[in-house]
């Protein structure tokens, strides 16, 4: 009776980790999918979801992140610079390129998303151009989210600056 009891408890467990296995599998194919819908929309081939790579180092998603950034933003040097020069601008494959790489370093790494405006102009041009880059920047986020990066992981924020012209969107390791 005993030895039955502990047969089917292996059996059960057994079920339940294959089954736990093919579930983790089809959702990493479906993030690739994801992925993969986002490139062939753009003309472009970006590789796998980026949520992906985070199970290749499972053991390191445990470990604190610590980048080497500054705790004054002035002072830290963006990974992206995307400048809203023209319509249509072309951004999600050094996005993708960039974000990659640093979640390659940094597995737990989180990401600080800033909207800059140019502060040149009255009020109302302020304003508008404000807009435009929330806008942009939602637009970066979205991106960044159909590539497979966690909402969570990026923080969105706005601020504007003397030193641009156009509306640009900067992402910035945290």
């Amino acid at each position: 009776m005993n030895q039955n009891i502990v047969t089917l408890n292996r059996l059960l467990t057994s079920t339940s980790d294959e089954i736990n296995r093919r579930q983790a599998y089809l959702r990493t194919e479906k993030l690739n999918l994801q992925t993969m819908s986002l490139a062939v929309a753009n003309g472009e081939l970006y590789g796998q979801n980026l949520s992906n790579s985070l199970f290749k180092r499972a053991t390191q998603e445990a470990t604190t992140f610590s980048a080497p950034a500054a705790q004054n933003p002035a002072s830290r040097r963006p990974l992206v610079i995307i400048r809203f020069d023209r319509s249509n601008v072309n951004y999600e494959q050094q996005l993708y390129t960039a974000v990659g790489q640093a979640l390659e370093k940094y597995p737990a790494a989180k990401f600080d998303l800033v909207a800059v405006s140019p502060s040149q102009g009255n009020a109302a041009e302020m304003a508008l151009a404000s807009t435009e880059a929330r806008k942009n920047g939602e637009n970066v986020l979205r991106s960044l989210t159909q590539m497979g990066l966690p909402l969570e992981r990026v923080r969105l924020n706005a601020a504007n600056s003397s030193g641009v012209r156009n509306s640009e969107v900067h992402l910035y390791l945290q």
